[in-house]
């Protein structure tokens, strides 16, 4: 069973967000439970291995009004399988794509695309219910 939640503690003058996983080993020694904690960022970085997840951040990240929210997203999607994986993949340089995705990054279509691809996603643009 596995049970995932966010705990918030203050970390020299700042807030980190800590993700806690609770694991129960059924039919082991330790059956009672074992807590794990892991931080929120290593956390993120593991669920954003799974399409599915990357492809619900990525949604959430392109409602916000803020381009940058996006492609901040975009770069934890792209960290997650590996900058130069996803730089081969776009076909472009490793240093241009960490470039584009950075927070001042104003990448064009012609580069944005192929990003989203190689990360094996796609974009899409749908009328709001």
């Amino acid at each position: 069973m596995y049970e995932a939640r966010k705990v918030y503690c203050r970390s020299e003058g700042a807030v980190e967000e800590l993700a806690v996983k609770t694991v129960t080993h059924s039919g082991s020694a330790a059956s009672e439970g074992i807590m794990k904690q892991v931080k929120h960022n290593e956390w993120l970085r593991e669920q954003l291995k799974d399409p599915g997840f990357s492809a619900e951040y990525l949604t959430a990240a392109a409602e916000d009004e803020e381009p940058a929210v996006f492609l901040q997203a975009l770069r934890k999607v792209a960290e997650a399988q590996g900058m130069a994986v996803v730089a081969k993949r776009a076909g472009i340089p490793r240093e241009s794509l960490y470039r584009v995705l950075s927070a001042k990054g104003n990448p064009r279509w012609s580069t944005l695309a192929p990003v989203v691809r190689a990360t094996g996603l796609k974009i899409e643009v749908i009328r709001p219910a």
